[in-house]
């Protein structure tokens, strides 16, 4: 296991620049989740580190040694490509010793480490099978279990679960889980799927553009964004954005409803604000009016596979996504009452960056109307 550190990394290929002079650290015993739209970097910082890719300048350390300049043996790194990579005509037992007996590791000791990977991988019971003639999931545990076992200083995934669908896919990824959990390796994972990064990582890395956009653990990138795209890129759908103009009366109309009065008041005195944003789960919504809320007409709606309505409604000018368990399927036309708890608002500077608003004194503030209440999400 190692600490990765990585300062200043710029990757460029003819005129397009894959890392913009990217910094960070990946925890030693860590597992850190990179996640980001397609060509924003990912996969080129994993070759970076793993040595498969030379920056043009910056340094990368391994325990405090700078190994930006070692060719890829010298690293001691194990890597998983997204198609399983496994030597053809040869078991899966001997598949994972493999690179254990180049090394010169002992007999016992190859025993132990192989026997160790098909335990926590579940693939004892193929262990005499031929690799090559198993299906793509058990493919790709024998690729991971070979990287593992010879214990790399870090452990490289690039989306190691694409290739693989239906239950296949599923019990790789609890495998993984289990694998990981058990051997606090270092290990950098790229995927593309949320739900993979929230299982498997300890810390996860957003990326756009070559950049990193904010790294932390998985439910403060969730909950509290450092910037817009942050906010939008996660959650299925990503957040809300109210984008407001320059215009406050404009502000104080789109926002009518929505918004406690409280946080009304604040929102018209920002003199700063670029936009607001909230997650859909978090929407409040209404079948019946509820006094000083915003009453939208719902345009579209549907089931999720996970039992929720996820329904969009015009509010005024705004287009606002709900996502609850426990309401009616509506359907188009329908109307709906909406609020959004002030705990659950985020506000974005001009320039997409978090902010806070100041808060406001008491009396300045629109008392809620008599007779007006919240009531629990449905």
């Amino acid at each position: 296991m190692a600490n990765v550190e990585f300062t200043n990394l710029v990757r460029q290929y003819g005129r397009t620049t894959a890392l913009k002079s990217v910094s960070g650290v990946f925890g030693d015993g860590l597992v850190t989740c990179m996640l980001g739209p397609s060509g924003c970097g990912k996969t080129t910082l994993l070759r970076t580190i793993a040595g498969l890719e030379q920056p043009n300048s910056g340094t990368i350390r391994f325990d405090g040694t700078a190994v930006e300049h070692l060719p890829v043996s010298a690293r001691n790194v194990g890597m998983v490509f997204q198609a399983p990579v496994v030597y053809r005509g040869l078991s899966v037992w001997d598949n994972i010793a493999l690179p254990l007996h180049r090394a010169r590791v002992g007999d016992s000791e190859i025993r132990k480490a192989v026997d160790e990977v098909l335990d926590l991988l579940d693939l004892g019971a193929l262990a005499t099978s031929v690799a090559d003639r198993l299906n793509a999931g058990d493919r790709q545990k024998v690729a991971i279990a070979r990287a593992v076992a010879r214990r790399p200083r870090v452990l490289l995934l690039d989306e190691p679960l694409t290739n693989v669908s239906g239950q296949e896919r599923a019990v790789l990824k609890r495998a993984l889980k289990r694998l990981l959990t058990y051997r606090h390796d270092t290990v950098v994972y790229v995927t593309h799927d949320q739900s993979e990064a929230m299982t498997l990582a300890d810390v996860m890395v957003v990326m756009q553009d070559g950049v990193i956009m904010q790294h932390g653990a998985p439910r403060d990138l969730y909950e509290s964004p450092q910037d817009e795209f942050v906010g939008w890129f996660l959650g299925a759908p990503g957040m809300n954005f109210l984008h407001l103009a320059n215009d406050r009366s404009e502000v104080g109309r789109r926002v009518e409803g929505l918004w406690e009065p409280d946080l009304r008041a604040r929102i018209v005195r920002a003199g700063n604000l670029g936009s607001i944003g909230f997650r859909p789960e978090y929407v409040r919504v209404a079948l019946n009016p509820q006094h000083g809320w915003s009453e939208g007409i719902v345009q579209h709606a549907a089931l999720t596979t996970c039992g929720q309505i996820l329904l969009t409604a015009q509010v005024g000018t705004t287009t606002v996504v709900a996502k609850h368990a426990g309401l009616s399927l509506l359907s188009k036309g329908h109307r709906v009452w909406m609020r959004i708890p002030s705990e659950h608002v985020h506000f974005f500077g001009p320039d997409g960056q978090r902010m806070s608003l100041e808060p406001v004194v008491a009396d300045e503030v629109d008392p809620e109307p008599v007779g007006s209440r919240p009531i629990p999400s449905v």
